[in-house]
């Protein structure tokens, strides 16, 4: 029976006559708006567009091999395209084929599998918001209409989008405990200068109940009375209006905050999660909760996003722990009885 079905799907394969690039155009429409946002969608149809389409022009979705990908991969990078891009390319290839093989069993296999891909050079990390960069900030921002935002990144490390879309009634109390916490499920996603609140979060670890310190809350609704005048939906909210500030208006604000404070440094409201992840791993929170607030998947995340230069501490305290060890390990060569004293004699003399 094993053998008929494979013969079965074997002849369906070669009877196939679909052309790689009318199964991309349909896999898209069929992802569009309904398991991809519009940013992504956007996204796969440029990646498309620009280069699966020209390269894989003419050819059927069953010729595709490992050696044309390859191939693809060599084109790409001979183009120039960025190593990064050729990343995010056959990502969006891989992802096609992966469905034409466990979906619509178009093929038999994923001819991405296995494709060598350019190394990406490791880059520079944003730098965390420095403690003194912060007081600027909140001083050159004191008298702006959402001056709270630089309050709630630090305590929460939330992501800008998931900033701008939050809202008063995301605000709570448990009754129980009468811990304050922010609800994070949503985000304000930008495309082709449209905004519009998404009631999702960028991953399913994002939607969390963030747990914030009293002292934020009871400046967050000072804010809203003072500034707001009870007056408004979004807690970043436009001037004038009951809406949700724009990303473009935000990060140019930031900038103008930034300017006015004298910082040169190449922060971004971004920087405030580098500076809640450094903050908690400096005063060694657990992995599990840092990951718990902030909506990270991985385990590598908090340590990712600390910034090292502000976490050089935690290196000292390794070597201050590794020196009491050798002080005790070696003032047992004091001991002339030690049988460690003459293989060990010409490291005790270096020490």
């Amino acid at each position: 029976m094993a053998t008929t079905i494979q013969q079965q799907q074997q002849q369906q394969w070669e009877d196939s006559h679909i052309l790689v690039n009318d199964y991309m155009s349909e896999w898209l429409e069929a992802k569009h708006d309904i398991d991809i946002t519009q940013k992504t969608y956007e996204n796969y149809e440029g990646r498309f567009r620009n280069h699966i389409k020209p390269f894989f022009e003419g050819l059927m979705l069953t010729d595709v091999s490992y050696q044309n990908v390859s191939a693809f991969v060599k084109h790409l990078k001979t183009k120039g395209v960025a190593d990064s891009m050729i990343h995010d390319v056959i990502r969006v290839l891989a992802i096609a084929l992966n469905d034409a093989v466990q979906v619509r069993n178009l093929i038999s296999k994923n001819p991405c599998d296995g494709v060598p891909l350019p190394k990406i050079k490791q880059t520079k990390r944003r730098p965390a918001v420095t403690d003194m960069e912060v007081l600027k900030l909140l001083e050159v921002s004191k008298h702006h209409h959402y001056w709270i935002a630089i309050p709630i990144l630090l305590a929460t490390g939330m992501r800008k989008g998931e900033l701008l879309a939050l809202t008063w009634d995301d605000v709570f109390q448990d009754e129980a405990t009468k811990r304050w916490y922010i609800r994070i499920n949503k985000k304000v996603s930008a495309t082709k200068g449209v905004h519009t609140v998404e009631y999702f979060t960028k991953t399913p670890e994002g939607t969390r109940d963030v747990a914030v310190p009293d002292s934020l809350v009871a400046q967050m609704f000072r804010y809203k009375q003072e500034t707001q005048h009870n007056k408004r939906t979004y807690v970043i909210a436009q001037r004038k209006n009951d809406k949700m500030e724009h990303s473009r208006n935000f990060n140019r604000t930031f900038d103008e905050w930034k300017r006015k404070a004298g910082i040169k440094r190449d922060i971004s409201p971004h920087s405030f999660r580098h500076s809640f992840a450094t903050i908690l791993v400096s005063n060694n929170v657990s992995t599990e909760a840092i990951k718990r607030q902030g909506g990270w998947r991985d385990d590598k995340m908090p340590n990712y996003y600390a910034d090292e230069a502000q976490t050089g501490a935690l290196k000292d305290l390794c070597a201050d722990v590794m020196e009491g060890h050798f002080k005790k390990l070696f003032s047992m060569i004091d001991d002339d009885d030690s049988p460690c004293a003459d293989s060990c004699s010409s490291i005790c003399v270096s020490i």
